[in-house]
């Protein structure tokens, strides 16, 4: 109990959901390989992270070109795959096309901004509230794309209606592990619905930490269901969710997709939140993912 109540808002800051009737193919998971990444490494994170540190720790009146320099240098020591760098570049590019007349107090303080914030993408380790089911993968770097496997689980669901929609859930499936006496996990799983653009959260879900917990059925509202194993495409974010950044997330993932055609989405995107709101906005992480298997004219 003492857990549950610790960690009893962890799925009301979220969206939502977990499961969905539409199963990912495990033949996207038969044949072992290499999983493609964006993710440059921790180790060259933090070196290039340090290069943005150097540089703000230098002065409080550091000027914009000396901040947007660092920037690009610390980029460049990125991969050319790696989405931290594509942003990183993006930023020093649109900072330097600002017209003359905004080289004032505003552009220092957006510049500054930008490379703190750049600096914090790739320092971020994400704060793990509560255990995570067996067999699952490490959280997807922030602002980098990477291809998962996940095991076979099991999930407590319930669908997702009405203007009160998150908290009602939740509160649905907190009183299905309390009177189970199912441990809380991170983290909450929304599943949604609809086209791109039109998603609609349709499911959240708690994950069981074993599937040997518990039993599959009915509980009221609440359905108990063993999910397979499944691969995902899946980038993380730093922050609070939002439709913004859910959009974005989805058209990076999009761009992945079209620039490496031989994989294909087999299932609705889903996001996973890992934070309660006890935990700031500047420290919560959260991901967004797509089931995602090689087509078949591929695998050949």
């Amino acid at each position: 109990m003492a857990l549950h109540t610790t960690l009893l808002l962890l799925s009301v800051s979220l969206f939502g959901d977990t499961s969905t009737s539409a199963k990912p193919d495990l033949a996207a998971i038969a044949t072992p390989m290499t999983l493609p990444s964006t993710d440059p490494g921790r180790e060259t994170r933090l070196k290039a992270a340090d290069r943005l540190r150097a540089t703000l720790e230098t002065a409080q009146e550091v000027a914009v070109p000396e901040l947007l320099t660092a920037c690009e240098e610390a980029a460049r020591m990125l991969p050319e795959s790696s989405r931290n760098r594509v942003r990183m570049l993006a930023m020093v590019e649109e900072q330097r096309s600002r017209p003359e007349k905004q080289k004032s107090d505003r552009l220092l303080r957006d510049t500054r901004r930008g490379v703190e914030g750049a600096m914090l993408d790739l320092n971020f380790e994400p704060r793990i509230e509560a255990p995570v089911p067996v067999g699952w993968p490490a959280p997807t770097t922030v602002n980098e794309l990477m291809v998962l496997d996940y095991p076979a689980y099991r999930l407590a669901r319930a669908p997702m209606s009405g203007q009160m929609r998150t908290n009602n859930t939740f509160w649905k499936l907190f009183r299905h592990i309390e009177s189970n006496q199912i441990p809380m996990t991170a983290p909450v799983e929304t599943t949604y619905k609809g086209g791109k653009g039109q998603e609609e959260p349709q499911w959240m879900a708690f994950l069981y930490q074993s599937t040997q917990q518990g039993s599959l059925g009915k509980d009221g509202e609440v359905e108990i269901v063993d999910l397979p194993a499944a691969r995902v495409l899946s980038i993380g974010r730093r922050g609070a969710m939002s439709e913004r950044a859910m959009k974005s997330s989805r058209d990076e993932m999009d761009a992945w997709l079209a620039a490496n055609p031989q994989w294909e989405v087999c299932g609705p995107m889903r996001s996973m939140g890992w934070n309660s709101p006890m935990v700031p906005d500047a420290r919560r992480y959260w991901e967004i993912q797509l089931p995602i298997r090689i087509k078949a004219t591929a695998a050949k």
